[in-house]
């Protein structure tokens, strides 16, 4: 389910940015819905001011659409990472014991350190499955779920300029796909096989697993930065050509 939602996301996502490339090219406002308004200064459109509206609510509706299936994949991963966060804490020791157990003699506390393994072994998979089963819950589910919709929804809210979105998740998420983890997943691999089982194939590919994620930290830092700096650049002129036109 979340291959193909991913999938489905990418085509709906790809086929609204070739279109919108098609038509404005560079000329390519950072809201690009503003540029299918006729009242726009950068409309340009070839059909009737119907049509262009109607392409308006289309993109509209198609990335509506897609908020669902991201939001589910979103969720998805998020309750991953909060259960491994979880586990360790959770196993680290069984439940605690009621009070009524906590003040047995020590002749039955004596008695109950030699019980078998198997007993332990037991009353660990049952508090393992408690652990799994409170993490499917629909409370869980719905405060993660509000919680990703919620931090889109202001996002959406106090954030028009889409290119500053962009150039973000493309310093940060792209970078992580494109060369964090297939070098960490390959030199976890490797970890796993043992050095001393490794061949000189495996010694050169452990290197560039090794440069791909050097590079990768290069690449997301000087895009946050050139990001950063371009956009502060940008709020202090226009805070100066404000103030020049007030005087």
């Amino acid at each position: 389910v979340s291959a193909w939602t991913v999938i489905l996301v990418y085509f709906i996502y790809c086929t609204i940015s070739v279109s919108v490339y098609m038509v404005w090219g560079q000329s390519l406002s950072n809201d690009f819905i503003k540029d299918l308004d006729p009242d726009d200064d950068n409309f340009q459109f070839f059909l009737g001011h119907s049509y262009a509206r109607a392409i308006q609510f289309a993109i509209c509706i198609s990335c509506f659409v897609a908020i669902p299936l991201f939001a589910f994949e979103a969720r998805t991963n998020l309750h991953a990472i909060v259960h491994a966060l979880y586990y360790p804490f959770a196993h680290r020791k069984l439940p605690n014991e009621s009070q009524e157990e906590n003040e047995r003699s020590d002749k039955n506390k004596n008695k109950e350190d030699n019980h078998s393994d198997s007993d332990r072994d037991e009353q660990w998979l049952e508090h393992e499955q408690t652990v799994e089963d409170a993490g499917q819950i629909w409370t869980v589910r719905l405060i993660e779920g509000l919680s990703l919709c919620l931090t889109a929804a202001i996002v959406a809210l106090f954030v028009d300029n889409l290119s500053l979105i962009l150039a973000i998740v493309g310093a940060t998420c792209c970078v992580f796909f494109m060369f964090f983890l297939p070098g960490f997943v390959y030199i976890e691999s490797l970890r796993v096989i043992g050095r001393e089982n490794w061949d000189t194939f495996d010694h050169r590919m452990n290197y560039v697993a090794l440069f791909m994620i050097g590079f990768g930290v290069f690449i997301g830092v000087s895009g946050i930065v050139t990001i950063t700096g371009f956009y502060f650049q940008k709020l202090i002129i226009g805070l100066y050509l404000e103030k020049n036109s007030k005087n």
